[in-house]
C-alpha cells in the first residue's frame, strides 16, 4: 500500500498563480529559442542517426564498438555520412535502449533532423518548467507556484545544469520530467500512474530503477509493482521490435560505460575525480571526432572499483529509503549522479528542481546565500572568469562535482533541521 505523505498539503494556488506560472514557462520557451536557436544538438542527432541507420538495416551502425573503455566516439559509419550531407558539428554515440532506434526509424525517414530539432526546442523548455512545478507538488510547498517556478527556472537557465541540456536538446530533460511525474503521482495516491511514468523514464535511461527500489523498500508496493509490470512490457516490446542481438550490443555498451572513469569538463561525479587525483597518468586522451584538437580522457576501472561503485549506489538507495520525507528524492538523485560512472551536469536537473524549497524554510538572506554559494560557480559568468584565468578545463569538473555534492548536503541538513524542529520535547 502506498505510504501517505507526512507533509501538510498546501491549499491549491489561486488562478493568478497558475497564470503567472504559465507566463514564466512561456518566457522560458522564448528565452530558450533565442539562446539556442542555432546551436548544434549532438545528443538528439545521435538518436536521429540511430533511427536512420536502423531504417537502412545497418544494425552494426547503431551502437559504437568499445571493447574495454567507453570512448564516446560514434560508430564508424556515422562521420562519413554526416560529412556527405554537410554536417560538421560534434556528434556523440547512441547509448539508449534499442526500442528508441526502432521507433525513430520511421521518423528519420519522413522528418529531417532540423524539423526534429525544432520540435525538441519547442517542447524541452516547457518540460523543464513542468518538472519544477511537479517538484513543488511533491514537496507540498507553501510557496506560491510562480515563486517556486521562478527560482527553479533561474537556477536551471543560468547554470550548466540546464544550459547544456537545453543547448543539446538532451533526452535527460524528458527523463527528469518523467521521474518527477512518477514521484508526484505516487505522492498523490496514484501508484499505477507513478510506476508507469517511472518505467518509461527507465526505458530511456536505466537509473530511474533506483527510485522504484526506494518505493519497494518503503513498502509502496503498488507503485513498485506498476514499475515492474510496465517495465517488463516496455522491455518485451523493445525485444519484439528491435530483436535480441541489438539488446546484446546495448548491454555490452552499458558494461563498458560502467567500467570506465570518464573525465570531461562537464561530468560531475566521483569516478573521474578519483582518476584525476590518484591516477592522472593512467588517463587516456580521446580526440573528438569532429575536431581532434579537443576531447576527453578515459580510464578503465578495475573490478574492485566497479564493485564499490555498485555498493555505493545500493547503499544510497537503502539510506534514502529510510528518509520519510520528500527531501529524500533530491538527495537520492544527487547520490545516484555522484556514484554513477557517467554523470553529466544535466543529470542533476531532477535534484535542482527541488532547490527552490530553501526559500520556504530559510530566511530570504539565508536562501540567497545557500543557493548562491552552491550555484554561482556553475553560472556562465563565473565559468567565463575561470576560462580567462585558464583554469576552466581542469577546475570546472571538480568545482561542479563539489557544487552538486554541496547541494545534496544542504538538502540533508534541511531534512535533519526540520526533524529536530518537529521532534517531541
Amino acid at each position: 500500500m502506498t505510504s501517505p505523505n507526512t507533509e501538510a498539503q498546501s491549499p491549491p494556488p489561486p488562478a493568478y498563480g497558475w497564470a503567472a506560472a504559465a507566463a514564466l514557462i512561456a518566457l522560458s520557451l522564448i528565452w530558450s529559442l533565442y539562446r539556442y536557436w542555432d546551436t548544434p544538438s549532438p545528443d538528439l542527432m545521435a538518436t536521429w542517426l540511430a533511427g536512420h541507420f536502423y531504417g537502412l538495416g545497418q544494425f552494426d551502425q547503431i551502437y559504437p564498438v568499445d571493447t574495454s573503455v567507453y570512448t564516446m566516439n560514434p560508430p564508424t559509419g556515422w562521420w562519413p555520412y554526416l560529412q556527405s550531407i554537410g554536417y560538421s558539428d560534434p556528434v556523440f554515440p547512441f547509448v539508449y535502449p534499442p526500442i528508441w532506434a526502432a521507433l525513430m526509424a520511421p521518423v528519420a525517414r519522413w522528418v529531417s533532423f532540423d524539423q526534429l530539432q525544432l520540435a525538441a526546442q519547442l517542447i524541452n523548455p516547457v518540460l523543464i518548467g513542468l518538472t519544477v512545478v511537479l517538484a513543488g507538488r511533491v514537496l507540498r510547498t507553501r510557496l506560491p507556484v510562480w515563486v517556486f517556478l521562478a527560482i527553479g527556472l533561474a537556477l536551471l537557465h543560468f547554470t550548466l545544469i540546464g544550459i547544456v541540456a537545453l543547448e543539446q536538446d538532451q533526452p535527460q530533460i524528458l527523463v527528469s520530467f518523467l521521474i518527477l511525474l512518477g514521484l508526484e503521482r505516487a505522492a498523490a495516491g496514484k501508484p499505477w500512474m507513478a510506476g508507469a511514468a517511472m518505467a518509461l523514464a527507465a526505458a530511456i535511461k536505466l537509473y530511474p530503477l533506483f527510485f522504484a527500489l526506494v518505493w519497494l523498500l518503503r513498502g509502496q508496493r503498488r507503485a513498485a509493482l506498476s514499475f515492474v509490470l510496465f517495465g517488463a512490457l516496455l522491455a518485451a516490446l523493445s525485444v519484439a521490435l528491435a530483436g535480441w542481438p541489438l539488446h546484446q550490443a546495448f548491454l555490452a555498451e552499458v558494461r563498458v560505460i560502467s567500467a570506465t572513469a570518464f573525465s570531461n569538463k562537464i561530468v560531475f561525479s566521483i569516478d573521474p575525480l578519483i582518476a584525476r587525483i590518484f591516477a592522472p597518468e593512467r588517463l587516456i586522451f580521446v580526440p573528438a571526432t569532429d575536431d581532434p584538437r579537443f576531447g576527453w580522457s578515459v580510464m578503465q576501472k578495475n573490478q574492485i572499483w566497479r564493485i564499490l561503485s555498485l555498493v555505493a549506489l545500493l547503499a544510497s538507495v537503502i539510506v534514502t529509503a529510510r528518509i520519510k520525507s520528500p527531501l529524500a528524492w533530491p538527495i537520492l538523485a544527487i547520490l545516484i549522479g555522484l556514484f554513477s560512472p557517467l554523470s553529466w551536469g544535466y543529470h542533476y536537473i531532477t535534484a535542482v528542481a527541488f532547490a527552490p524549497i530553501f526559500a520556504q524554510y530559510l530566511s530570504r538572506r539565508g536562501a540567497v546565500a545557500t543557493l548562491g554559494v552552491i550555484f554561482l560557480p556553475m553560472t556562465t559568468g563565473v565559468i567565463g572568469l575561470m576560462a580567462l584565468a585558464d583554469v576552466q578545463l581542469n577546475a570546472l569538473p571538480t568545482v561542479g562535482t563539489a557544487c552538486v555534492a554541496a547541494l545534496g548536503l544542504a538538502f540533508s541538513v534541511l531534512y535533519f533541521r526540520r526533524q529536530a524542529l518537529t521532534a517531541p520535547v
